[in-house]
């Protein structure tokens, strides 16, 4: 139908769609079969804000609309109503609760403060700029992925970098060595103490010293000038991973 959808036999035009995705008296059944069909992403957004659309079909928009979904009032009311929601919510949900600039600092705090929540929602928090700063210094004690989120992220307490340069994990080592803020202190343990793999990522960050890029040339046995090629496929791998 040119973008329009067919629900029940009756046909809806494009402005018609829009018209009802904002529509607080739409039929709800109507509005959950939205979310399941090829809508433009506008009508996405707004369909995740229409108190009228069912709380189990807000979970389909909550990745990619999560400050939409955490102010709709049905979603709100329905947090209050019930103390286990949140809990109840599937972990991919939780995550993208945990790790909206937007969420509530008490939410994230709930959601992802104590090591018995899951390793995805801890970093997705541990990623979040708005996490608390203490939930932040917290992490460097959870487990080595949501240490890896939190070397990414850009409003880590600074003191946490030396912790971070010494950490056992190459990941969480090369994450911290791609910052922008590195201390000179940070940048020598990285060199220093830590392994090949934090090399690639010290050499691709562009605020790293000229004399340091020579020490890591001449570590690394490849002559200079000409080394990043050699460098770039020997330690490439570990700059694509994910945690």
């Amino acid at each position: 139908m040119n973008g329009g959808v067919t629900f029940r036999g009756k046909d809806y035009t494009p402005d018609e769609v829009r018209l009802l995705s904002v529509d607080p008296s739409a039929d709800p059944e109507l509005l959950e079969f939205l979310v399941t069909d090829f809508c433009p992403a506008v009508v996405y957004e707004q369909l995740a804000r229409n108190p009228a659309l069912p709380v189990a079909a807000m979970l389909w928009l909550i990745g990619h609309h999560t400050r939409a979904v955490l102010n709709n009032p049905a979603f709100r009311l329905q947090m209050a109503a019930s103390p286990d929601f949140l809990d109840s919510l599937p972990i991919a949900a939780r995550a993208a609760i945990a790790g909206c600039s937007y969420t509530d600092t008490k939410l994230i705090r709930y959601l992802a403060a104590r090591r018995n929540r899951a390793v995805r929602v801890r970093a997705s928090a541990a990623l979040n700029p708005s996490t608390p700063p203490d939930m932040l210094r917290d992490f460097v004690r959870h487990d080595w992925r949501v240490r890896a989120a939190l070397a990414l992220n850009p409003l880590m307490p600074v003191e946490l970098q030396s912790k971070l340069a010494k950490d056992p994990k190459n990941l969480v080592r090369c994450n911290l060595a791609g910052r922008h803020d590195l201390l000179e202190e940070t940048v020598e343990l990285l060199v220093s103490v830590t392994p090949d793999p934090v090399d690639g990522p010290l050499l691709y960050n562009p605020a790293i010293s000229e004399d340091v890029r020579e020490r890591i040339y001449e570590a690394s046995g490849c002559g200079h000038p000409g080394p990043v090629a050699r460098l770039r496929d020997r330690y490439g791998r570990s700059l694509n991973r994910r945690y």
